[in-house]
């Protein structure tokens, strides 16, 4: 008996980071909305790896390339950010070198019904975007319910930031 709940245990949290988010962005200085989509790609003992793809409407003005406003930010943390405990213990550190990025804890944060959440921010060694989430363990897969992402060096408009929040 015991095996069978630990065995269903185990799958209901393998369903959970399986769970895909999806992120309204809101209207920006150049661009009317657009989506993010956040998957959890990878979990096992050591690592955590996400995929944040992002799709930004732009206002028809706006002279560039729709496939130039598309992509995906792929992002590996340590398994210790599958959880609330792991975030708990960043806030500890204030800091934390990962593959690839620095993982910072910013502040506590109350939003809406997602009371005191985690806000973080992650900069990746390449330099090709930044971004602050925010964390609340109610949220399932990633448990990330809001993003700021910029990203960095698009042509012609430089550095452009996007916000959303889960929907």
């Amino acid at each position: 008996m015991k095996n069978i709940i630990l065995i269903t245990l185990l799958l209901f949290s393998n369903l959970l980071f399986a769970e895909t988010l999806f992120h309204d962005i809101e209207r920006g200085r150049l661009h009317k909305g657009g989506e993010i989509k956040i998957e959890v790609l990878e979990m096992n003992d050591k690592k955590f790896t996400t995929r944040l793809s992002y799709k930004i409407k732009k206002k028809v003005y706006v002279p560039i390339g729709d496939s130039k406003l598309r992509g995906d930010v792929v992002q590996s943390l340590p398994a210790m950010f599958s959880s609330l405990e792991g975030y708990l213990d960043l806030e500890k550190m204030g800091s934390l070198k990962v593959e690839k990025a620095t993982v910072k804890f910013i502040q506590r944060e109350s939003i809406g019904e997602y009371y005191d959440s985690i806000k973080i921010q992650i900069t990746p060694d390449n330099k090709k975007w930044s971004g602050y989430l925010w964390y609340h363990p109610s949220v399932p897969g990633s448990g990330w319910f809001k993003c700021e992402l910029t990203l960095l060096g698009i042509p012609v408009l430089g550095d452009y930031s996007l916000k959303s929040f889960i929907r």
